[in-house]
């Protein structure tokens, strides 16, 4: 029996799944188009399994296109469109436009070539493939009304479901994914079935952030300092120096215009390097824990992907710190001098004055100890050692210790108050070294 045949066969015997397997394994070993009748059968079997993308996939590739798509969005909708207006429009160009125009978020102008592959390719879209293209342009309530009129399996309302949480519809998530368990699913669905509700169920009661695609993100959102993102792109000097720099995450430290400047996020954690960690309990997109790395990377606001997570201020305040007295300790004056725009703004973000508790590093201690300031210059501070009773502080001694501004200083230490019994003695050796720097 020949290929068209077989897969005729096995779809009237309901055996969707082996029409999938069969068709997938022909697409890869013969690279060989699809009969139309077969490509029904396949479509058919796609939709009944609650599978979306791979049918897009095949679609987008089915006609010959003059010209080849990239990661980048922004030029593929620029490209076809140039080719739209000197070839003939085939099935595969039209997919591509709604893909790429979902993308960068112009929602309303894939709802229109939506509209046209309706009208120009119906055999292709059944009403599962058409809510899943509706939703992703923000259509929910034409989707919806879909919905009511078409009795989905458990499979196709759970792709349903996972669609509705893409999009940032967390409580019509939760309530389609509990209808697709009631009415049963495969077993492919299951792990999906458990993540989804867990995240939309907390997320429902705590409003804790949940990762979104950017193109949906951006619509209520705003990117801050502290999101975590993927992103498509990043600078030559990253990608050349991490083999896994497209596939990491990104904690955002600054954004300066369409210039993201952001530190790598990682799960591997090395045991002998004291890096502040991000624990996976006290967020919900994390499935373990994390620490940031110390490369400042520079990424395109247009190149952002998704938005994983956003860090408590708490978390995101003392990763800086970490970063910071990290570089300081090691003293690697290259390492510095690459994350020169950080240093400088955290050492001018201190706004240090007199009085105040500071951490400083000596490296011929190998230590971090607390000082108190009592004068300065524009190089030095110049300080007493201090011993931490619970959250009150007295002096080591009142010997002056002079701290490097640049080199030294890792932090301000607002939560050590001096004790007030010093307050006196204190004073009058601040006194004694003023009157030593106005002679020199």
């Amino acid at each position: 029996m020949n290929f068209d045949l077989s897969i005729k066969e096995d779809f009237k015997l309901e055996k969707y799944a082996n029409v999938i397997k069969l068709v997938e394994k022909h697409l890869q070993e013969t690279k060989e188009k699809l009969s139309e009748e077969t490509l029904q059968y396949y479509l058919k079997s796609l939709s009944i399994y609650g599978i979306y993308d791979r049918a897009i996939k095949y679609l987008r590739w089915k006609s010959p296109k003059g010209y080849r798509t990239s990661k980048d969005s922004y030029q593929n909708v620029k490209k076809i469109k140039e080719v739209m207006t000197k070839e003939e429009i085939s099935e595969s160009i039209l997919f591509d436009f709604y893909v790429s125009l979902i993308k960068i978020g112009e929602f309303e102008n894939a709802n229109k070539i939506l509209k046209s592959i309706q009208k120009l390719y119906p055999q292709y879209i059944d009403d599962f493939m058409l809510v899943i293209m509706l939703l992703r342009c923000l259509k929910v309530s034409e989707a919806q009304e879909i919905m009511e009129k078409s009795d989905f399996n458990g499979n196709q309302l759970m792709k349903i479901g996972t669609t509705f949480y893409t999009i940032g519809k967390y409580d019509l998530a939760n309530k389609t994914i509990l209808d697709a368990r009631a009415k049963g699913f495969s077993n492919h669905f299951d792990s999906v079935f458990e993540k989804l509700y867990n995240i939309t169920s907390e997320h429902l009661k705590t409003h804790k952030f949940v990762s979104m695609k950017y193109e949906y993100f951006r619509i209520d959102n705003e990117l801050y300092q502290g999101d975590i993102i993927y992103a498509s792109d990043v600078d030559e000097y990253y990608k050349n120096i991490d083999p896994y720099a497209l596939k990491r995450t990104y904690m955002i430290w600054k954004i300066e215009g369409e210039k993201i400047y952001a530190f790598p996020v990682t799960n591997k954690i090395p045991k002998d390097i004291r890096r502040f960690k991000l624990f996976r309990q006290n967020y919900l997109n994390f499935d373990s824990d994390r620490s940031v790395k110390d490369d400042l990377v520079i990424i395109n606001k247009k190149d952002v992907e998704k938005v994983q997570e956003r860090l408590t201020s708490n978390d995101y305040l003392n990763v800086l710190s970490n970063i910071y007295s990290g570089v300081i300790v090691s003293g690697n004056e290259e390492k510095r001098q690459m994350m020169k725009k950080f240093i400088d703004e955290m050492y001018n973000d201190f706004n240090i004055e007199e009085n105040d508790i500071i951490v400083a590093y000596k490296k011929e201690d190998k230590s971090a100890k607390n000082y108190l300031v009592l004068d300065m210059d524009e190089d030095n501070l110049y300080c007493l050692e201090l011993i931490i009773s619970r959250t009150k502080a007295e002096p080591v001694s009142y010997n002056i210790t002079t701290i490097n501004k640049r080199n030294e200083l890792l932090r301000k230490n607002t939560s050590i108050k001096m004790d007030k019994r010093y307050n006196n003695k204190i004073s009058d050796v601040k006194e004694k070294n003023k009157q030593k720097i106005i002679k020199k």
